[in-house]
């Protein structure tokens, strides 16, 4: 057997025993964050702790935090008891996602092969989504039209889709401030009015006071220390000595400023990684679950060698290693967080690259 065989073939038995791990894990949790949705679209009052829904080592519940427009996309499942609500959504998800890779990978005239496969079924961004029940596909389609449209020059519409899935997260906010930087006033025009339309749709069915309800509760987060959060945030609450969340925050909006100006010449191909991935650097819940949305403009190859890997590593290990001692936990407990600290770091100075030996590009 090649080393190449032999490295596949360590893949796939580690991918096994994750997704072994994950099947038996994932019901007694009551549908993860799905049952969150689900509760909180069933409920008057979407924005409290609801009975079933997780808890957090201090007893906290975890609450939804999507926008009530979010929950419209909920609604209809919740004329189904819980369990096949999940088993709908697991499966839309899991066909939405095969199909965006699908889809990613012959954009690269590659195709699926068994190395392939064993990397999708390990990679931290599908096990994460897969444990959770995350929005991570559905948005993601979105995500991924606006960058179709983008990349062809379709602007209007290209900002719409943008506009839909920033309304849901906020997070993406240095994607429409590059726009901006570059005076790309028809692309910020459409991310308007499909954010206005988004949340419009919401306002109608819920009203305005469950917005306020929703911003409250973004304020009372009290799980960002989770190894799924890859955010600077993150990494520095797992820190043995206490250091302000503020300090962290403000030094992840710092470097989407800089990401965000120094990409300012950049094609949309070339600045949407950087872009994406600092995102999550910035935001206080850099979940490592929307790692797919980083793919776009990006080959197979690059995920697959160097820092990225790091994503490689299995949640079921690094969950348990991670809570071995105080070291482990800002260590081991941050190897998803660090990772994206080094994509982001390559993905730019890559950019920056091409930038130098081509020159400075059009606004696309």
């Amino acid at each position: 057997m090649s080393r190449a065989n032999r490295r596949t073939a360590l893949l796939f038995v580690l991918a096994a025993i994750q997704w072994t791990w994950l099947l038996r894990a994932v019901p007694d949790v009551r549908g993860n964050d799905f049952g969150i949705f689900y509760r909180s679209a069933s409920a008057s009052d979407p924005y409290v702790g609801h009975p079933g829904d997780p808890t957090v080592a201090t007893g906290d519940r975890f609450t939804n935090l999507n926008p009530p427009h979010f929950l419209l996309l909920m609604k209809p499942l919740t004329l189904l008891p819980l369990r096949l609500a999940a088993v709908i959504w697991w499966t839309l998800s899991a066909w939405l996602l095969a199909a965006g890779l699908t889809w990613w990978l012959r954009e690269q005239h590659e195709r699926w092969t068994p190395e392939y496969v064993a990397w999708a079924l390990l990679w931290a961004p599908n096990v994460t989504m897969a444990f959770t029940g995350q929005v991570t596909a559905v948005l993601g389609v979105v995500l991924w039209l606006a960058y179709r449209s983008l990349s062809r020059g379709e602007n209007l519409r290209g900002g719409l889709y943008a506009g839909i899935v920033v309304s849901c997260k906020p997070i993406l906010w240095p994607l429409v401030v590059w726009y901006a930087a570059r005076g790309a006033w028809r692309v910020l025009s459409g991310v308007c009015v499909g954010a206005a339309a988004a949340v419009c749709c919401g306002v109608l069915v819920f009203g305005v006071d469950t917005y306020f309800a929703w911003l409250t509760a973004l304020r009372g987060i009290t799980w960002g220390s989770e190894t799924m959060n890859a955010s600077l945030a993150a990494v520095g609450s797992r820190l043995p000595l206490l250091t302000p969340v503020l300090l962290w925050t403000g030094s992840g909006v710092a470097i989407a400023l800089w990401t965000i100006w120094r990409m300012r010449n950049h094609t949309l191909n070339t600045a949407w990684m950087p872009l994406l991935a600092v995102s999550l650097l910035a935001s206080p819940l850099g979940w490592v679950y929307y790692g797919s949305w980083l793919l776009p403009g990006t080959r197979v190859k690059t995920w697959m060698s160097g820092v990225a890997l790091g994503w490689c590593a299995p949640m079921l290990i690094v969950s348990y290693l991670a809570n071995t001692s105080v070291w482990s936990w800002s260590i081991i407990g941050s190897i998803y967080g660090f990772t994206l600290l080094g994509i982001w770091v390559t993905a730019t100075s890559r950019a920056t690259v091409g930038a130098a030996s081509t020159g400075p590009a059009g606004i696309s």
